[in-house]
């Protein structure tokens, strides 16, 4: 996905794969159930971090929709075509988004804070150093919550990309990336590790299905 030379129809067509895979593997509903929130609030704000085709933040919106809150979502990535393709799926969900082309590691992000800041599927992409600086600027943006979803590195997901990745998408180049992505991913242990080194000490990490996990921090009332 990161190589420079794949063709504008290959990229659409692996992001659709990731999206179906994403649905199967309910990372939207697991963030939704993940939010708690008053039961008068009625909008909430969102950035969306390394968003690709923005396929979870979308899903997100309609879900919450669906319980009469409004989510108002920005999302951030440096694919400029990634982000076309986001801005035409959500016209078509009815959901309304901002987007913004940039580099989620060197340039700057919107002015926040936002209630809620995400993440899927990008921290195996990174060093531990650039997982850092990430979690310690997704904290900076949130107001309220960080939640990152990403794969597990474990033998039984690697099996599990080896399969799935062809069970859900015609894509050669998620067939190709998904069982490289689990190579490279992190441990739930390693991935606490390095939220305490960013300064989310009370971060949750836990397991999820299909041998992903989920990190979840909340601000506390002293602004950590």
């Amino acid at each position: 996905m990161d190589e420079p030379n794949i063709g504008r129809d290959e990229r659409r067509e692996a992001l659709r794969g990731l999206a179906r895979i994403n649905r199967a593997s309910r990372v939207a509903q697991r963030i939704w159930q993940s939010i708690t929130i008053d039961s008068d609030v009625r909008q909430l704000t969102m950035l969306d971090v390394a968003s690709g085709g923005g396929d979870v933040a979308i899903a997100l919106a309609q879900l919450v929709r669906r319980d009469n809150v409004r989510l108002d979502i920005v999302l951030l990535d440096r694919d400029a075509d990634g982000l076309a393709l986001a801005a035409a799926e959500a016209q078509r969900a009815g959901i309304v988004i901002r987007t913004i082309v940039a580099d989620a590691l060197a340039q700057p992000w919107p002015d926040g804070p936002f209630d809620l800041v995400t993440c899927s599927l990008f921290l195996h992409h990174l060093t531990k150093e650039q997982t850092i600086a990430l979690l310690k600027r997704m904290a900076e943006a949130a107001q309220g919550l960080v939640i990152i979803s990403d794969l597990r590195r474990s033998i039984m997901g690697w099996l599990l990309a080896r399969v799935g990745t062809r069970i859900l998408s015609r894509s050669p180049i998620v067939h190709h990336d998904g069982p490289i992505s689990v190579r490279a991913a992190w441990t739930v242990y390693e991935l606490k590790k390095m939220a305490v080194a960013a300064g989310m000490e009370n971060a949750g990490v836990r397991r999820c299905w299909p041998w992903r996990m989920m990190l979840t921090w909340q601000r506390d009332d002293k602004g950590q």
